[in-house]
């Protein structure tokens, strides 16, 4: 008899438990406002704010499009510097060695500081 009723007590309380789980959210009194705004005034807001670059979601179907600073001849400066000195096959490995990161930034501000001792000092005014 004790095996029959623990059995219909963990039944129960199982079956208890998806009923819990299936209630739906309260929704929030804001959601039940009224408009202010007509259907083509929000239209109107959207495209304004899309044109202006304004829009923060970035769903399917509309991806901003970002606007570069330099010049297609300076970034493809920085690549060829890039596979010169290693620092672009190390960032297209797969596993990252924190060693090789390490060595490639030492030889990259031993370079910098090279570069800069060597340059003319300005001219004072």
């Amino acid at each position: 008899m004790n095996k029959l009723f623990a059995s219909a007590l963990v039944a129960s309380a199982t079956l208890l438990s998806f009923g819990a789980q299936a209630q739906e959210a309260t929704p929030f009194p804001e959601s039940n406002a009224a408009s202010t705004k007509s259907r083509a005034e929000v239209m109107a807001e959207l495209r304004r704010a899309q044109a202006n670059g304004e829009m923060k979601v970035y769903e399917e179907g509309y991806f901003p499009q970002a606007r570069s600073t330099r010049t297609r001849a300076e970034v493809v400066a920085e690549l060829r510097r890039a596979q010169a000195n290693g620092e672009y096959a190390l960032l297209q490995s797969e596993a990252f060695d924190p060693v090789a990161y390490d060595t490639l930034v030492a030889k990259n501000r031993a370079a910098e500081a090279t570069r800069l001792a060597t340059q003319p000092a300005p001219a004072v005014r």
